[in-house]
């Protein structure tokens, strides 16, 4: 179905395959991972491009913060760390 697009065969076949392996990941997925990836996309793009940027900087912090500043979802104070 999706070769068969236009949109999609107009793509450079590089851009096709990344595609590709994109859509295979999110089917492999379990629901709510997918489910929260999805929503975090549709959200996005409906953001302008600056605030796009703010969040994807945003959540890049995130997953290059150490494991002992991250606890319930928010960033712990390096004054609070080890007492949880």
């Amino acid at each position: 179905m999706l070769r068969s697009d236009p949109s999609f065969t107009r793509l450079p076949s590089g851009d096709q395959q990344r595609v590709v392996r994109q859509l295979h990941r999110l089917d492999q997925m379990p629901e709510p991972q997918r489910e929260r990836r999805l929503a975090r996309a549709e959200l996005l793009e409906r953001m302008s491009p600056q605030d796009r940027m703010a969040a994807n900087l945003s959540a890049q912090r995130w997953r290059n913060m150490p494991a002992d500043r991250k606890r319930d979802g928010e960033c712990v104070p390096r004054s609070s760390r080890g007492a949880a």
